[in-house]
């Protein structure tokens, strides 16, 4: 009886390894993505096709977060796979060039996103903290718009209004200064002759500038 049952379970076994083979003969494994095609996946998807040195740069719309999202994912997807390694490595020495080409062009906001996209990429390169550092500081330079500058006669004080709006946090505000005042790391020094504007100090950097536009009003 065991004989039997051993007979007639061949024919089932070898039509089983002809489908095995005519699968396998008929069905190609395709290659896994070269180091190339991921490089240019992720380059796309993340957007960092631009010219971050340009003087016409502008921040994206949503501030960046597309291209830090399809950096995680990138990194999520590829850090284990077949040449995703490598790829990644190259992409972070992209990043590091474009951030010091950012750097020589004084665009800033660049600076940050990029340092943003380096962070996920290699949360370990604190070389590039002061990078961070100094975007943040110039980031957090206020721009100011005069209202009004006027002489305070019955206090014998200069006086302004202004608005102020910081990049870094998109916080918009409107001060009432006096010569001397500090608002959001900005001295107001002096005016300039005649009341046509004024002198202001970033004390984080020790920059000083002028704004210009005040209106010659009295109290």
């Amino acid at each position: 009886m065991p004989r039997v049952i051993i007979l007639l379970a061949l024919p089932a076994i070898l039509i089983g390894c002809e489908w095995i083979q005519e699968v396998t003969n008929t069905t190609p494994i395709e290659p896994p993505p070269t180091v190339a095609e991921i490089e240019t996946i992720i380059w796309d998807e993340a957007g960092l096709g631009q010219d971050f040195a340009a003087e016409n740069w502008q921040l994206p719309e949503d501030r960046g977060l597309g291209m830090t999202a399809a950096l995680t994912d990138a990194v999520a997807e590829y850090s284990d796979e077949g040449h995703g390694p490598v790829a990644l490595r190259n992409i972070k020495l992209e990043i590091k060039s474009n951030i010091r080409k950012a750097k020589r062009a004084d665009n800033w906001q660049a600076v940050l996103l990029l340092s943003d996209a380096l962070d996920i990429l290699a949360p370990d390169e604190s070389r590039y903290t002061a990078s961070r550092n100094r975007a943040e500081e110039q980031l957090g330079k206020p721009e100011i718009t005069i209202r009004m500058l006027f002489e305070d006669k019955v206090r014998g004080e200069t006086a302004m209004i202004a608005d102020f709006y910081i990049s870094l946090t998109q916080e918009r505000t409107r001060e009432v200064l006096r010569v001397g005042d500090i608002v959001h790391g900005t001295q107001f020094i002096e005016t300039l002759k005649r009341l046509k504007g004024a002198r202001f100090e970033y004390l984080p950097t020790f920059e000083t500038f002028v704004v210009m536009g005040a209106h010659n009003n009295e109290w």
